[in-house]
């Protein structure tokens, strides 16, 4: 009878420790897979392309092309050289105020960037290709500005600072002294190419 009890007993206690073990075989089992299932969405995560940035849009960046004259204007050989001889970039008039209308005259194809430095260092870019990134200034169509022979603006002009137009919307002839006007490609980086230069004078109207 006691051999048949201690039998008994061995035989449940095995069945229990078997039990034990099947459980917890299934518990690692399931911890596993989850962790399996974790690692895969990381991967599948890290593997996913980057976001394509869209287009920045602003309400301001008209504000600048709505102080060019698209008036027909007769060359006024006094101010600009037309001959084979003249300088393939001309600004004028030489000596001007805020309220004169500027004229820039280019021989077509040149850059696509066009910027103006002022006495300041502050530099103003007034044509600039699309980024797609970030607002775009330009006082022209940035696509056709490459063929432009002329531009023409007032003197009162507005816009952003910077290759990136960040700074705030000011004058910008604002200080009297020599302007630097470049044409040009790659004019908002450290390595700009084909660039042509002139420079005129922004004086009080009170001495003009």
């Amino acid at each position: 009878m006691k051999r048949t009890t201690l039998a008994l007993l061995v035989s449940w206690l095995c069945a229990c420790a078997s039990g034990a073990s099947e459980t917890t075989t299934k518990i690692v089992d399931s911890v596993k897979a989850s962790a399996d299932s974790i690692a895969a969405a990381q991967a599948a995560a890290a593997a996913a392309p980057a976001p394509v940035a869209a287009p920045v849009a602003a309400s301001d960046t008209n504000v600048p092309r709505s102080y060019v004259d698209t008036a027909a204007w007769v060359v006024d050989a006094r101010q600009i050289d037309t001959t084979e001889s003249g300088s393939a970039f001309q600004c004028a008039p030489r000596m001007f105020t805020e309220a004169d209308t500027l004229t820039l005259r280019m021989s077509a194809p040149h850059g696509a960037w066009l910027s103006v430095k002022r006495p300041d260092e502050t530099t103003f870019y007034l044509v600039t290709p699309v980024s797609g990134t970030t607002p775009n200034y330009s006082i022209v169509q940035p696509d056709s500005f490459p063929n432009k022979v002329m531009v023409r603006f007032l003197g009162g002009i507005v816009s952003r600072p910077g290759p990136d137009n960040s700074g705030a919307m000011t004058a910008i002839f604002g200080k009297s002294g020599y302007y630097e006007f470049r044409v040009g490609n790659d004019l908002g980086t450290n390595r700009p190419r084909d660039v042509q230069e002139c420079t005129i004078k922004l004086v009080p109207r009170s001495r003009y």
